[in-house]
C-alpha cells in the first residue's frame, strides 16, 4: 500500500512512500492495517499527462485531489525577460 504526501501549507502533492503497517491494529483485526501520517492520504492522485503543467492539491474538506492548470506568467514578464536576453546581431 502507498501513502501520498502533500505540503502542509499549499496542499500540493509532494510524493509517495510505502505505507507502514500498524502492528497492534493488525493483530487486533487479523488483517493488515496501515498507518497514514499527517499531511498524507491513502487516495492516489489522478494521472495527468504533463505534470509540470498542472498543480495537484489535496482538498481536506472533500477528501479528493484537485487538478488545476498552472498559471502562466504575465505577458509583460515574458517580454521583459526576452528583452534582457535578446542581443542584436553584429554586422560585418
Amino acid at each position: 500500500m502507498w501513502v501520498y504526501h502533500y505540503n502542509f501549507k499549499t496542499k500540493e502533492y509532494s510524493g509517495t512512500t510505502k505505507a507502514r503497517i500498524n502492528p497492534l491494529e493488525t493483530q487486533r483485526y487479523g488483517s493488515p492495517v496501515y498507518l497514514c501520517p499527517a499531511n498524507a492520504t491513502l487516495y492516489p492522485p489522478p494521472y495527468v499527462p504533463n505534470p509540470e503543467q498542472y498543480m495537484i492539491t489535496w482538498d481536506d474538506e472533500k477528501n479528493y485531489w484537485k487538478v488545476e492548470l498552472k498559471s502562466a506568467p504575465p505577458i509583460e514578464t515574458i517580454l521583459e525577460n526576452d528583452a534582457e536576453t535578446h542581443t542584436e546581431p553584429v554586422l560585418g
